[in-house]
């Protein structure tokens, strides 16, 4: 067969279709169509030749149909029809079977109410609906002697498919570190491949931005770009500009950083505390804003159930992507091996015999390509990654359970660099963990981030599972803080959901919750809402024993999925 292809632009009008023969090759009964155009609708027919000679065109085709003479009749054509550009769409009847089609039909648009010489055509499964009993329209009479009395001549198509990539991933982790008051190192993640990134600077934001840096193409990870010799009175802001290869752009959010403050903190000559204080007004409010909704997600908020606007006293909550990792330790070491810092997640207990070998097999690793370019890698320890990331005098290694994305790493080695910008004789250290400034300033957000995830949540993660309940409390003398995790794994939004606590009244109380929300006596439950797609959020219940002994509690949360109603739960036991 031939294949005959037609396209036009999605936005555009041009009155006519122009088709062109496309030469393909095919494998395995697959054709692969190669050079689409972006924002563009495609059109494609197929003129076929069996071994008789036959030639069916779509383009051009005429198809039958014998009437039963009954009501609401339905008559399935072959092809999608084309109704536009001039093409005819015809349906004839021969109303006293003689062989002449005499009776033309018009084509009606409201399916409820026809006119006697209508008919309907059902676009969606390309169906002509012949007229009712209740609707009216034309009604074709029986065909007694099986001549096919209904015949449709249009033009259609196999096949109708648009081509439309979207605006490309945006860059993130924009972050903006002076190196000192005549240097500003400005980086970003790339999240894939991309046609050309751009730079952008302004002093002033109403002026609009213009490009410092192009990079083509743009392949994905952490760039950096210099700005060097930075006017010390003025506020720059920056922005990275990212395009595809149709021409689509994507803006990412715009950092700042006033060189006044820099200036404050390389002339400071106070202690540690206050230049840490320098560092903190360096760091604008939307690059912090920037941190928490990369660590985070987005919110989660309540609505009004009547007008669907946000109430004043409604509660809004963070909702974080759900748990792909867990970050156990944090090690800063200098690049001889030397320990320089360690932090670790309080749920974690490591002894200093793990530690000294987790060490040794860290250094044993860096030392042969420390020296060497590129990405140091990842060695597997256990049940556990070690991430390693580089500075230029030492490298941060840290302990996760799960699978970490480009982007973790990128939070990595900014905090390398953070911290040595900070520490300019850091290439001389003499052992003195003390003289290393800044070091948990900029390593505990790394930890803090998956604070609240257990290794239950990223194995529940890379299960089956879709909607998961877990749960996990701290006993305080009587009263009971319970942290709840209500996970959603599903491509899915869930809705309407409720969390419900059972309990022996007689032997617990419940105090309160954080945050605080709706909570509906009628059926003892704190109405959550909606939970995005994979994402979770986490409440704290807060409780009180009235008797000293062991009691069992049931956190159930009730929600609907796709209409349908469902039930996720965690039971433990408070001794």
């Amino acid at each position: 067969f031939d294949l005959f292809i037609s396209l036009e632009g999605i936005n555009s009008d041009i009155g006519y279709l122009t088709w062109y023969k496309y030469e393909y090759t095919t494998e395995s009964n697959e054709i692969t169509l190669t050079g689409l155009q972006d924002d563009t609708r495609y059109y494609f027919y197929a003129v076929s030749r069996d071994l008789a000679g036959n030639v069916e065109d779509p383009l051009n085709g005429t198809e039958y149909y014998s009437s039963n003479g009954l009501y609401d009749q339905k008559m399935e054509i072959k092809y999608i029809p084309l109704l536009d550009w001039g093409y005819n769409f015809i349906v004839e009847v021969d109303d006293n079977l003689d062989g002449i089609y005499e009776t033309t039909l018009v084509r009606g648009e409201d399916q409820n109410r026809l006119k006697s010489n209508e008919y309907y055509l059902d676009l969606d499964t390309k169906t002509i609906i012949f007229g009712g009993l209740s609707n009216g329209g034309y009604v074709p009479s029986e065909d007694l002697n099986s001549i096919n009395n209904v015949r449709v001549l249009y033009s259609g198509v196999q096949g109708i498919f648009e081509v439309y990539t979207g605006e490309p991933e945006s860059a993130s982790s924009l972050n903006i570190i002076p190196s000192n008051t005549t240097e500003l190192v400005v980086s970003f993640v790339v999240p894939k491949d991309s046609q050309s990134c751009k730079v952008q600077r302004t002093t002033n934001v109403s002026k609009g931005y213009f490009n410092e840096m192009i990079i083509a193409p743009c392949e994905s990870g952490l760039i950096e770009y210099i700005h060097t010799n930075p006017d010390i009175n003025e506020i720059y802001f920056y922005r990275i500009l990212i395009e595809d290869e149709f021409g689509h752009e994507s803006i990412s959010e715009n950092r700042s950083i006033d060189m006044k403050d820099v200036v404050k903190l390389y002339s400071s000559t106070s202690d540690s505390d206050s230049s840490l204080l320098g560092m903190d007004s360096i760091i604008p409010i939307t690059a912090l804003v920037g941190v928490i909704m990369l660590g985070f997600g987005g919110v989660l908020l309540y609505r009004s159930r009547s007008d669907d606007i946000l109430d004043e006293n409604v509660t809004v909550i963070e909702s974080k992507p759900v748990a792909k990792y867990k970050v156990e330790e944090l090690y800063l070491i200098y690049k001889d091996g030397r320990l320089v810092k360690n932090l670790s997640d309080v749920e974690v207990k490591t002894d200093s015999d793990i530690m000294s070998g987790m060490l040794t097999a860290i250094n044993d690793f860096v030392q042969d390509s420390f020296n060497t370019e590129g990405d140091l890698g990842s060695i597997d320890y256990g049940n556990n990654k070690i991430i390693l990331q580089r500075g230029t005098n030492s490298y941060l290694a840290a302990v996760v359970y799960g699978e970490v994305d480009k982007f973790f790493k990128g939070k990595m080695i900014n905090a390398v660099r953070n911290i040595e910008n900070v520490n300019p004789a850091m290439s001389a250290w003499n052992g003195d963990a003390e003289t290393i400034i800044h070091t948990e300033h900029y390593l505990q957000p790394i930890i803090d981030e998956t604070k609240q995830s257990t290794k239950e949540m990223v194995d529940n993660y890379f299960s089956e599972k879709e909607i998961v309940l877990t749960t996990s409390y701290e006993k305080l003398g009587d009263v009971i803080e319970l942290q709840v995790h209500m996970s959603n794994y599903s491509p899915g939004v869930i809705k309407n959901c409720k969390l419900v606590p059972e309990y022996n009244g007689l032997n617990l109380s419940l105090l309160g919750i954080e945050p605080d929300v709706f909570y509906s006596f009628s059926d003892n439950s704190f109405v959550v809402g909606e939970v995005e797609s994979y994402n979770e959020v986490t409440f704290k219940l807060k409780m009180k024993m009235k008797i000293p002994n062991a009691t069992p509690l049931e956190i159930k949360m009730n929600y609907e999925q796709k209409g349908r109603k469902g039930v996720a739960s965690s039971l433990l036991e408070i001794i």
